[in-house]
């Protein structure tokens, strides 16, 4: 398809009067699909761009500021459940302000998620009993908010790299907390889908990383599991797991527990219609994590900060091996401690599975909609397809000009 380029039909080369409101203009607008990565996307008959057109009045009236409107209610659907994963800024309750600039929120079956900072190459958390928020203007239309995790959180890790550089450190080496890490320290490489089941490969110090999330539940109780195949790597490798802020932890061969004690906490509750604040105590807790199926070589650890971590030797051979994260209350220690877990195995994730939304859907544009009177400017409208069969949400970005204005 030859894209229709819409910009001056002739050059525009008069000076304008200074303006007294500010300039309105309309840009390129290029399609984005939300929910849509990795997917079929939806497919337009002709691409579209629309050039700016700037209107100057010297002799305009300010307008009146609009009366400030109540936030809209969220629509049903705006987090959509029939696909596997969304892609946003996500925050979790803890350890400390935890949030992901780049998460990867994934659903694992019906009641468990975990997010991935695609980033900083770590799980920030996992969770059950929701997915996430609809906050923010994709979703519900307001500024300076973003979504988070919806329910129970059951294990969490700070905002650090989820790897260790080549000298064995998590600090962070980005001057600002945006942004990918440096390139030969570890990058995102692809995402796979495969029906609800998602697959990340990500490099980390030259060794290439295949990993798949999940969740296993057993008598009430959701383990997240990480199983991870790696290549051969020539240096040594440091992965972070997960942390329990002001408890206490110990490690035994391959599980590590993690007790965090007693606490109180302070909550907003409705009483006689008012909105009051009450204290209530958290139950002593405990944390699990166990490396499943690893060759020898590799250990779990704590750091001094009391992170659960698994070293891998350099030069280890290829291996797929898991790591699975369980919490409960420390009343039912009995019962978390007999979670276990068969022998770690990836599927092929790069065999096709049945596509989400199997056929295209093609929009015929308008062009020459609207002009100038002098013709210098035209709009043309690019149709949205709104409806589609599959119901997925449509909304536009990307906006600029063209260079040469």
């Amino acid at each position: 398809m030859t894209p229709i380029r819409l910009g001056s039909k002739t050059p525009f080369a008069r000076r304008l009067g200074q303006p007294t409101e500010a300039a309105r203009a309309f840009y390129t607008l290029n399609m984005k699909l939300n929910s849509l990565k990795f997917a079929r996307p939806l497919v337009l008959g002709t691409t579209f761009a629309l050039a700016a057109a700037a209107i100057f009045a010297a002799d305009a009236k300010p307008e009146k500021k609009a009366e400030k409107k109540a936030a809209a209610a969220v629509k049903a659907g705006v987090i959509q459940d029939d696909f596997p994963f969304l892609k946003a800024c996500i925050g979790a309750k803890f350890p400390g302000k935890n949030e992901a600039n780049k998460g990867i929120a994934i659903r694992l079956g019906t009641n468990a998620a975990m997010c991935f900072d695609q980033d900083l190459l770590r799980w920030t958390a996992g969770w059950t009993g929701g997915f996430v928020s609809a906050k923010g203007v994709t979703f519900d239309g307001s500024h300076g908010g973003h979504p988070e995790m919806v329910g129970e959180q059951q294990f969490g890790l700070r905002v650090q790299p989820g790897w260790a550089d080549a000298s064995g450190s998590f600090k962070d080496p980005r001057k600002e907390p945006y942004g990918p890490l440096p390139r030969a320290w570890g990058r995102v490489e692809a995402l796979h889908v495969n029906g609800m089941t998602v697959t990340l490969v990500y490099n980390v110090l030259g060794t290439r990383v295949v990993e798949r999330p999940s969740a296993v539940e057993k008598d009430g109780q959701v383990a997240f599991v990480r199983t991870l195949q790696l290549g051969k790597n020539a240096k040594e490798l440091v992965l972070a797991v997960c942390e329990v802020e002001g408890g206490k932890a110990t490690v035994e061969g391959n599980r590590a527990v993690l007790r965090a004690p007693e606490a109180k906490a302070k909550r907003q509750v409705t009483k006689d219609g008012k909105k009051v604040e009450e204290e209530y105590a958290i139950p002593a807790q405990t944390t699990f994590a166990e490396l499943i199926g690893a060759p020898k070589t590799f250990k779990l650890e704590l750091s001094e900060n009391g992170q659960v971590r698994v070293r891998i030797p350099a030069g280890a051979a290829p291996a797929t091996f898991g790591v699975a994260v369980w919490h409960g209350e420390t009343a039912n220690d009995a019962k978390l401690a007999g979670h276990t877990f068969g022998k770690p195995a990836l599927a092929d994730y790069q065999k096709s599975g049945t596509a989400h939304w199997p056929e295209p859907v093609v929009m015929q544009g308008v062009l020459a909609a609207s002009s100038t009177p002098d013709g210098a400017y035209v709009q043309d409208v690019l149709t949205p397809p709104v409806p589609n069969p599959w119901n997925r949400r449509v909304r536009f970005g990307g906006m600029d000009f063209f260079a040469d204005g």
